[in-house]
C-alpha cells in the first residue's frame, strides 16, 4: 500500500530548505507573468474585434474584400469635410434685396427732389430733416435718423432703418412742377474756356446724336449701357455728374467731351437744381442743341451737342 512515508524512503530527491529559499523569488516572477499575459489577453477579448474563423490547419481563412459602396465613400468624404482640417471659410450673409415700395417711413424728414436714372442706384435726393438744412444724398449716404439712402425713383425714395425699409414720397405739390427752375448763372466769359481746338460737328454727327437721343429717351437703360455716370458732391450738395463712355469712346470725343468729364449744368440749368429729370427730358426730346457746362481739369467750358433740326 502506497503511504506517504514510502516518499521518503531511500533513493528519493528531497530537496533542502536553502534550495526551495532560492527558487521561491523565480516562481513568483513565473507567476506575476502568466497574470499580466492573461490581463492583456482579456483587454484584447473586449476590444479587439471577432477574428476570422480559423481552418483546422489553425491558419486565417481570408474573407472576401470588404465592398465599399458610393453612399459609404461620400459619407467617409463628409465626415472628413466636417474636421474642418483647413479651417472654416467665412460665412457671407447676403443682403435681402431692395423693395421698390415700402411702409411710409415715420421719421421727420422732407423730400424736396430727386434726380432719377432708370438705375436707381444712381439717383440722388435733396433731403431734409427736422432743424437741419436740406442736403443732396447719394445712395448709401447716412442720413438723419440714423437711416441709409438704399434706392432713388422719380417719385419716392427708399430708406433701411434698423433692418427694415422705409418709404419716402416726394410731395405731391412737387410732383407737376417743372423740372427747370433758377439755377446758377452760366459761367462768364472769362470762365468758359475753349473747346480745346475741337473741329466744329458736322450734320452726320447731329443726326447721329439725335438718333441715339431718341433711343435713350425710349428706354433709359440703354443710355446707362452706354455712358458712365458717377453724382460728384461738393459741400454735401451735389456738384455734377462725372460721365464717361462705355462704349463708342470715338463718338464721345468728336462730341467735344472727354472721359471724367463733370457736367455741372444743361442748358443753363445747375444740376444740383434738377427736381424732375422726366421734365427734363420731355424738353429735351424737342430741342435742336444742348448746352453742357462742363468741368474738365478744374478748368470750365460750355461743350453744344446739336440734335438736328
Amino acid at each position: 500500500m502506497f503511504s506517504v512515508s514510502s516518499l521518503a524512503g531511500p533513493g528519493r530527491f528531497r530537496p533542502k530548505p536553502n534550495d526551495l529559499t532560492r527558487l521561491a523569488p523565480w516562481v513568483t516572477l513565473a507567476l506575476v507573468i502568466l497574470l499580466a499575459w492573461s490581463l492583456a489577453r482579456v483587454t484584447w477579448d473586449m476590444l479587439a474585434p471577432p477574428s476570422a474563423p480559423m481552418s483546422a490547419a489553425g491558419t486565417v481563412r481570408p474573407g472576401p474584400p470588404p465592398i465599399v459602396t458610393q453612399e459609404r465613400r461620400d459619407d467617409g468624404l463628409e465626415r472628413v469635410a466636417r474636421l474642418s482640417l483647413f479651417g472654416e471659410a467665412e460665412r457671407t450673409v447676403e443682403s435681402p434685396p431692395v423693395p421698390t415700395e415700402a411702409p411710409e417711413t415715420r421719421l421727420r424728414l422732407s423730400l424736396k427732389g430727386v434726380i432719377a436714372f432708370a438705375d436707381p442706384s444712381l439717383g440722388v435726393a435733396l433731403i431734409s430733416g427736422e432743424g437741419t438744412d436740406e442736403r443732396h444724398y447719394l445712395v448709401g449716404a447716412s442720413l438723419p435718423g440714423n437711416a441709409t439712402l438704399e434706392q432713388v425713383f422719380a417719385d419716392r425714395v427708399i430708406l433701411s432703418r434698423q433692418g427694415r425699409f422705409e418709404m419716402l414720397r416726394l410731395p405731391r405739390e412737387l410732383m407737376g412742377e417743372a423740372a427747370v427752375q433758377r439755377g446758377a448763372s452760366r459761367p462768364t466769359a472769362s470762365q468758359v474756356g475753349s473747346s480745346d481746338g475741337e473741329a466744329p460737328v458736322n450734320a452726320g454727327l447731329a443726326a447721329d446724336l439725335a438718333a441715339r437721343r431718341d433711343n435713350w429717351l425710349e428706354n433709359p437703360n440703354r443710355f446707362m449701357e452706354a455712358v458712365r455716370i458717377r453724382p460728384v458732391m461738393e459741400q454735401g450738395r451735389i456738384k455734377g455728374f462725372s460721365i464717361a463712355p462705355r462704349r463708342d469712346a470715338a463718338l464721345f470725343r468728336q462730341a467735344g467731351l472727354r472721359p471724367g468729364d463733370v457736367v455741372t449744368a444743361i442748358n443753363g440749368v445747375a444740376v444740383g437744381n434738377i427736381d424732375d429729370p422726366q421734365a427734363l427730358a420731355g424738353q429735351l426730346s424737342e430741342a435742336r442743341e444742348v448746352t453742357l457746362e462742363v468741368e474738365r481739369q478744374g478748368r470750365m467750358m460750355t461743350v453744344t451737342l446739336p440734335l438736328g433740326s
